[in-house]
C-alpha cells in the first residue's frame, strides 16, 4: 500500500488495497451464507473495520441490515470471531485448535478444577469473552498514543513525529487476524482453565465458564493496580504483546532490507506466529500476571468460582462441520487472488 492509495477513490483495481478488500468481501459473503442464510448481512469492507468492532460499539444494524438474529448464541460469537480472519486457510487452523482443546489439550488442568473436560466449550460466554478480548486488543493496536509509544520504543527517538499515515493504515488492516492469533496462542499454550499457583479452585455448580482465561485477562485490563515499577497489567500487555505487532508492521514498511529477518517478519498464518520467538511474550505476559505483583488480584478473581450458578447454552458441535464446509469453499477464493494481498499491502511503500 502506497501513500497515494490512502483515501483515493481512483486507485487502480489491482492495487494492493483493492485486492485485499475484494478478498475480504468474498470471504464475508461465504461465511454469511452459511451462518445466516435468512438474514441480510452487510459484506462491504471499509476502513479496516470488522464486525466485532461494529458490534462492540453497538452498531448491530451495520452488520445485519435485515432480519438480525434474535439470539446472541454460540453461533453468533463464532461468526464474529471468523471475521477477524483474512487468510482462508486459518479458518481450518482455528477449527482444529478448538477440536484439540476439546479432546485432550489441557485436560489435566480441567481435572484439577473438577471440570468435565468435554464441557469446557459448552457456553456462549467463553466465545463472547474471546470476542471482547480481541476487541480490546484491536482497540489498543489502533490507538494513536499506543502506536506512537511503540514507534518511539522501536526507533529510540523520543522526539520523532511518530508513525506516518501509510503505516497506520497497514496496522488498521492487519491487526485483527494478529489479535486472533494471540487468542489462539492463549488457548493452545495456556488453556481455558489453567492451573495457577496460589489460586486453587474447584467447580461448584455450573458457573465455571465465567472464569475462563479470557475473562481473567479482561478483568486484568480493567485493573488499576500497579507494581513497584508503576506498571498496570495493560502497560505490560502493550509492552510485551502489542509492541511486537507494531514493530512487525514498522519493519515491513522499512526500505532497509538488512533489518528484515524471519524473526521480525509479520506472521501471516498461525503456524508462522507460534513459530516466531516473539509469540512467547504472550505466555510471558500471563506468567507475570499470575505471579509476584498481581497474584493477589488473580487469586481474588477466582475466589468466587461457583458462588453464583448460572444457566449456560450448549456448544453446538455441528458448527465444526459448517466451518469445514466454509473452509472448503473459501479455498477457491485463493485461485482468483494470486499473490497474497496481505504481503502486497505490507511490503509496498
Amino acid at each position: 500500500m502506497t501513500p497515494s492509495e490512502l483515501k483515493n477513490s481512483n486507485r487502480k483495481k489491482q492495487s494492493a488495497y483493492n485486492v485485499w478488500r475484494n478478498q475480504k468481501v468474498e470471504l464475508r459473503k461465504l461465511i454469511a451464507k452459511v451462518f445466516y442464510p435468512e438474514s441480510t448481512v452487510s459484506c462491504s469492507y471499509k476502513q479496516g473495520i470488522t464486525y466485532i468492532e461494529k458490534i462492540c460499539k453497538r452498531k448491530l444494524d451495520e452488520v445485519f441490515t435485515n432480519n438480525a438474529p434474535q439470539q446472541l448464541n454460540t453461533q453468533y460469537y463464532v461468526f464474529l470471531l471468523l471475521d477477524s480472519i483474512y487468510a482462508p486457510s486459518e479458518i481450518i487452523c482455528f477449527i482444529n485448535l478448538l477440536q484439540e482443546s476439546y479432546i485432550y489439550r489441557h485436560s489435566l488442568a480441567s481435572k484439577l478444577h473438577n471440570i468435565q473436560h468435554t464441557e469446557i466449550w459448552n457456553s456462549k460466554h467463553v466465545f463472547q469473552d474471546i470476542v471482547d478480548f480481541i476487541f480490546l486488543t484491536v482497540t489498543m493496536m489502533k490507538c494513536v498514543n499506543v502506536q506512537n509509544y511503540c514507534y518511539h520504543k522501536y526507533t529510540l527517538q523520543i522526539s520523532s513525529a511518530g508513525i506516518d499515515a501509510t503505516v497506520r493504515q497497514k496496522i488498521t488492516h492487519c491487526c485483527h487476524q494478529y489479535a486472533l492469533f494471540i487468542a489462539m496462542k492463549i488457548i493452545q499454550d495456556i488453556g481455558l482453565y489453567p492451573e495457577i499457583a496460589n489460586s486453587s479452585w474447584e467447580v461448584n455448580g455450573d458457573s465455571f465458564h465465567d472464569y475462563n482465561i479470557f475473562a481473567l485477562i479482561i478483568a486484568l485490563f480493567h485493573c488499576n493496580e500497579r507494581d513497584l515499577s508503576n506498571c498496570t497489567p495493560t502497560c505490560y500487555y502493550i509492552d510485551l504483546v502489542i509492541y511486537d505487532f507494531i514493530a512487525f508492521i514498522i519493519t515491513a514498511s522499512s526500505h532497509d532490507d538488512s533489518i528484515q529477518t524471519e524473526d521480525n517478519k509479520l506472521p501471516l498464518t498461525f503456524s508462522e506466529f507460534e513459530g516466531n520467538p516473539m509469540s512467547e511474550n504472550v505466555t510471558l505476559f500471563f506468567d507475570l500476571m499470575t505471579t509476584d505483583s498481581f497474584v493477589d488480584y488473580t487469586t481474588n478473581f477466582y475466589s468466587t468460582v461457583g458462588s453464583v450458578p448460572t444457566k449456560r447454552s450448549v456448544f453446538i458441535f455441528f458448527l465444526y462441520h459448517l466451518l469445514v464446509f466454509i473452509a472448503t469453499n473459501i479455498c477457491a477464493i485463493l485461485l482468483f487472488v494470486g499473490e497474497s494481498s496481505t504481503q502486497k499491502i505490507l511490503y509496498q511503500n
